[in-house]
């Protein structure tokens, strides 16, 4: 507050109203138990600088800067903190300590000791100056990010490095995708079509449909008819006759194809 009432005395005005200024910035409590002296304004001749010390004498707490102090000595840089975040905790802690002007070579041995070791360990061979704070902390950034960057890429390389292109499913001369694996039979052996009576849910005929070309397929789809039969009283959806199984071309390798349930 004392800072901005000597840089913007020019905006405020006089002595007058940097006291008014310094109230109007109080809250509602503080004002309400600062009223006497306030209204004594004419008694100091309205100095803000002499409002500020009863402030500050009234509501600072006298054990401020030594409590300070020993959290400065006790503060840590947690593992996974940024250098960045813990400087302005850091730079917060030394103020209230009154450390600012302290010399460099102090605030540079508390800085050292605050650091997570990834922080100090990085900071070996960098040719750190002991007795320069500014530019100390300016070798410290360079290391954080460096740190950082490094922490990003090895994050992308585990997550996406052992990622592989997806297969493309083999399909037959209609566009259908291969049925593999569980239909493949021995070289030699050919696998015969179960005829028992398991169905798909509403179907209750055990016989299977008769296999026909494409262009059948596409004849009864023109005229509306069932897919599967043939029938035009109804649809393939309703259909009670069992896909029909494509017939067998080559007895080394047995494939069961079935045709589009859909148009």
């Amino acid at each position: 507050m004392a800072h901005k009432l000597v840089t913007d005395r020019e905006f405020i005005g006089t002595d007058k109203d940097q006291w008014m200024f310094v109230w109007q910035c109080l809250a509602p409590k503080i004002q309400s138990r600062v009223t006497a002296f306030f209204e004594a304004g004419p008694s100091y001749q309205y100095n803000p600088l002499q409002f500020l010390a009863y402030l500050e004498s009234v509501f600072a707490d006298p054990h401020r800067m030594e409590i300070a102090q020993t959290e400065l000595e006790q503060l840590e840089q947690a593992s996974n903190k940024a250098f960045t975040l813990f400087y302005v905790r850091f730079e917060q802690k030394l103020a209230l300590a009154r450390g600012i002007n302290w010399p460099d070579e102090i605030k540079l041995v508390k800085l050292r000791r605050a650091l997570n070791k990834t922080m100090r360990d990085s900071s070996i061979g960098r040719n750190i100056l002991r007795d320069s704070y500014e530019a100390a902390v300016n070798i410290y950034r360079s290391i954080a990010v460096d740190i950082e960057s490094y922490r990003l890429e090895e994050k992308y390389r585990n997550r996406y490095g052992r990622a592989t292109a997806p297969t493309k499913p083999i399909t037959d001369e209609d566009g259908n995708a291969r049925m593999t694996g569980i239909n493949a039979a021995t070289v030699g052996r050919r696998r015969p079509v179960t005829q028992g009576t398991r169905t798909s849910p509403g179907q209750s005929s055990s016989q299977r449909a008769t296999w026909v070309p494409r262009s059948t397929i596409n004849a009864r789809k023109e005229e509306g008819a069932c897919l599967r039969c043939g029938s035009k009283q109804h649809f393939i959806k309703d259909c009670k006759m069992r896909p029909a199984a494509q017939p067998v071309q080559n007895l080394s390798i047995y494939r069961v194809n079935t045709e589009r349930e859909n148009a």
